[in-house]
C-alpha cells in the first residue's frame, strides 16, 4: 500500500511523476528480480503510467499494489487500484461525455487525449511529464495486444483484449487496473509502444500529442 499524500510530500519541488517513475523501478525489480531487461522496461512502463493516473487524478489516499510474475508461463500480472473519486466522477467534473454511462465513460478514458486537465493546465505543467490524456490509452492498448486490460471505476467495468471490448456491470468507488501481459515477446516494446502513440496522435488529427515522458520507456 502507498500512501500518496507521502508521495506529494516526498516531491517536494519536483513533478509528482519523478517519484512515482522511482517507485515504478522498485517494484518492478521486486516483480521480476530484473532491472535491465527490456522486459523490464516494458512492464515499469505499464505501472508507472497507470500509477501516475492515480497520483494525479484520483484524488485519493491510497495506492495498493498486486504483482505476480511467472516465469516459466512468462506472464506477469499487475493490479493497481486506488482510493479516490473514480473515472466517471473525474470525467464528468471535467464536462467530459456529459450524459454518459459509467461503461461509455471508461471507453472514452482509454481514447487518446482525453484528460481532465484543461488545456490551460498543461501550459504551465512540467514540460516532461505533461497529462497529455495519452497514458490509458497506450497503456491500455499495450497490454490488450499481450493479454488483457481490465478497467473497473464507478458502477462498471471494461475488459479489452486483442479483439474485443467486453463491458462489466461492477461496482468501485475508485479505479481498480487490471493487467496481463505475455512476457515472452517484449524486445520490441518501445516499437509497438511508439506505433500505438502515433496511431492516437492521427486520430486527433494533429491536436494534442503524447507527452514526452509516455512516450518514453526510460534507461
Amino acid at each position: 500500500m502507498i500512501d500518496l499524500d507521502e508521495i506529494k510530500i516526498a516531491s517536494g519541488d519536483r513533478p509528482y511523476g519523478e517519484i512515482v517513475e522511482e517507485k515504478s523501478h522498485e517494484l518492478t525489480e521486486i516483480l521480476l528480480q530484473d532491472s535491465r531487461s527490456e522486459k523490464f522496461r516494458a512492464i515499469r512502463y505499464a505501472i508507472r503510467e497507470m500509477m501516475r493516473n492515480a497520483v494525479e487524478h484520483s484524488l485519493g489516499q491510497k495506492i495498493v499494489i498486486f504483482g505476480q510474475y511467472w516465469p516459466v508461463r512468462e506472464q506477469a500480472e499487475i493490479v493497481i487500484y486506488d482510493t479516490g473519486v473514480g473515472i466517471a466522477s473525474t470525467l464528468t467534473d471535467a464536462k467530459i461525455g456529459d450524459g454518459l454511462s459509467d461503461v461509455e465513460l471508461l471507453k472514452v478514458a482509454i481514447m487518446p487525449g482525453v484528460s481532465s486537465v484543461s488545456s490551460a493546465e498543461m501550459d504551465w505543467q512540467n514540460a516532461l511529464w505533461k497529462n497529455s490524456g495519452f497514458g490509458l490509452f497506450v497503456t491500455s492498448r499495450f497490454c490488450s495486444k499481450r493479454g488483457v486490460f481490465r478497467v473497473i471505476s464507478g458502477t462498471a467495468g471494461i475488459t479489452v483484449n486483442r479483439k474485443t471490448i467486453v463491458d462489466h456491470d461492477w461496482r468501485f468507488d475508485g479505479t481498480c487496473i487490471q493487467m496481463k501481459i505475455d512476457t515472452a515477446h517484449l524486445d520490441e516494446a518501445e516499437k509497438d509502444i511508439h506505433e500505438i502513440i502515433s496511431e492516437g496522435e492521427q486520430l486527433l488529427g494533429g491536436g494534442k500529442t503524447a507527452s514526452k515522458i509516455t512516450k518514453s520507456l526510460g534507461a
